[in-house]
């Protein structure tokens, strides 16, 4: 479960603070406008989110630019209190780390562009061994040059964390090898559609100044910028280094501050605190309103979601599917998506996203989604399965959407006569309680990945290993295609996995998304800010205008 899941995380990076991935409609940035739209997509409009404005810092022929001040400072939700780049995925302090280190490649960020950073290409014309021509003029902060011997290190730690899982599950570590200083040859024991995005994830650490015992709390690579200070739980600063080996960027001076409430960043924003910060659903109108302050909508990619645990016999939804049924014919989406996310976003049509890049709309709309809310069905499968009267354990971890939503459908399972017990953890304790299937009944968390085929084979890992026994014999076919749907390039053959894996979901009910989900963030109208791959900011190219 766990290899599986790793996947999973690496991908679905668009629900963090910075997501800003294209939607379907095609519009890659989207204003918040001034009043809330219910179901649907954000209007555009206004100036560009990217900065707005002529780019007068922009030099006409070319060369360094320019920015009218030396710092910019950024709040993050979380810090998972190290400083080990491999040990970030799917925390906000990845991108902070993203300055010090520097992954082979990155895509722009609707994913339709390769940026090299690292590496000069790749040869993929064997998909089980690649061939990576690597740039031979980069230095690390300590003076040390970047070659082929810090990539198959890299890589082997990133496949080998204590206590984490792999990076590539199918990757090769003992047949990768270096052809000279600056090409190596990467082999994998199956093709994995989404190993291309991942690599963007994994930051090249040198090998001959590597400490595992320093690693956590002291940072050295061969980006475009030195750490400072850093305070676990506060702040992490940064500093342009001098001596970097390409080209310098704009600001010299980077903040990340650790600002957990969502009043705090709020506040912050208005006093000019931080530059750039997620907006919660409920303030983007007020954020918006500040002279100085542009909020940006997009989707996420991302569902939130409802999990029924089906792994522990104990658990009332174990072999019981007219229990699960009673759950989500109980649940209204719309009034999540209105209560809770402000009528950002939109109800959730299917087990994947609407918005995943190859999404295919003949999944959308099947069994429940199609049915849609109906507490008077929801009390007779509840009366019939033997739960009603009973008490359901139901966590979630401790974020204010995920407590907010928790109470909402606690409040709708009260109405068919079910009583829920609702633990809000915290982002420490969390994922103990998330893959212990004997510490809850039902939990809030997402789906998200891009593409859907992240979502259709990782859905069992993420919702726990079901079990076969007592379910339908085409959830053994479920697996196999789960299994294959990763190494299928060919988008004809994925919609027809993607249209009979929905049909398997949307029978079994083990999950329901409830809300296609949108993230929210805040910044100053005087920067020009580009992205890259997971919507993080590319601060080679972002810089204040004045």
């Amino acid at each position: 479960m766990k290899k599986l899941l790793a996947i999973l995380l690496i991908l679905c990076l668009a629900v963090a603070v910075f997501a800003c991935n294209k939607d379907n409609s095609g519009n890659d940035n989207q204003q918040a406008g001034g009043s809330s739209p219910a179901g649907g997509s954000s209007p555009s409009g206004g100036s560009s989110p990217a900065g707005g404005g002529g780019d007068s810092n922009q030099p006409a022929g070319g060369g360094a630019i320019v920015s009218a001040r030396d710092t910019l400072t950024l709040a993050i939700t979380q810090d998972r209190g190290t400083l080990d780049p491999l040990y970030l995925v799917g925390w906000d302090n990845q991108q902070a780390m993203r300055l010090v280190y520097e992954p082979l490649w990155e895509f722009d960020e609707n994913y339709e562009v390769v940026k090299w950073v690292l590496a000069k290409s790749v040869d993929q014309s064997d998909p089980l061994k690649w061939i990576i021509t690597l740039r031979d003029d980069v230095y690390y902060a300590n003076g040390n040059k970047f070659t082929a011997d810090d990539v198959l290190f890299s890589l082997y730690i990133a496949n080998n964390r204590e206590g984490e899982p792999p990076y590539f599950l199918t990757m090769d570590n003992d047949a990768n090898r270096k052809i000279d200083d600056y090409t190596v040859e990467i082999h994998y024991t199956e093709f994995n559609v989404s190993y291309m995005n991942s690599y963007a994830t994994i930051f090249m650490m040198n090998e001959a100044s590597y400490d595992f015992d320093t690693i956590a709390m002291e940072s050295m690579g061969s980006g475009p910028y030195k750490l400072t200070e850093y305070v676990i739980g506060s702040h992490m600063s940064f500093e342009r280094r001098d001596d970097y080996w390409g080209e310098a960027p704009p600001i010299k001076n980077i903040n990340f501050n650790v600002l957990i409430e969502e009043a705090q960043r709020v506040n912050a924003l208005q006093a000019g605190e931080v530059d750039i910060s997620a907006v919660p659903f409920q303030d983007i109108e007020y954020v918006q309103g500040m002279p100085n302050m542009e909020v940006r909508l997009v989707s996420t990619r991302g569902c939130r979601t409802v999990y029924c645990n089906v792994t522990n016999p104990d658990s009332p939804f174990y072999e019981n599917i007219d229990a699960r049924r009673a759950i989500f014919y109980a649940i209204d989406p719309q009034a999540v998506l209105d209560v809770v996310y402000n009528g950002y976003g939109e109800v959730a049509q299917g087990p994947y996203s609407l918005h995943a890049s190859d999404a295919n709309p003949s999944d959308f709309g099947k069994g429940i989604y199609g049915h849609g809310y109906d507490p008077a069905l929801a009390k007779e499968y509840a009366e019939k399965s033997g739960l009603a009267g009973k008490e359901i354990r139901f966590i979630n971890n401790g974020s204010p959407d995920m407590v907010m939503t928790a109470e909402l459908v606690q409040g709708f399972l009260k109405d068919i006569g079910i009583e829920v017990a609702i633990q809000s953890l915290d982002t420490g304790s969390w994922l103990d309680y998330r893959f212990d299937a004997t510490s809850y009944d039902m939990c809030i968390d997402f789906t998200g990945g891009n593409p859907a085929a992240v979502d259709l084979a990782v859905w069992w890992a993420y919702a726990g290993n079901m079990p076969a026994q007592g379910y339908p014999e085409y959830l053994e076919r479920y697996r196999e295609m789960a299994d294959e749907i990763r190494k299928i390039s060919d988008q004809n053959v994925l919609n027809e996995y993607y249209h009979e894996m929905t049909d398997i979901l949307t029978d079994v009910d083990i999950f329901y998304n409830m809300v296609d989900m949108m993230a929210s963030q805040g910044y100053d109208k005087n920067l020009h800010i580009e992205r890259v791959s997971f919507g993080w900011i590319d601060f080679s190219k972002t810089y204040w205008m004045n």
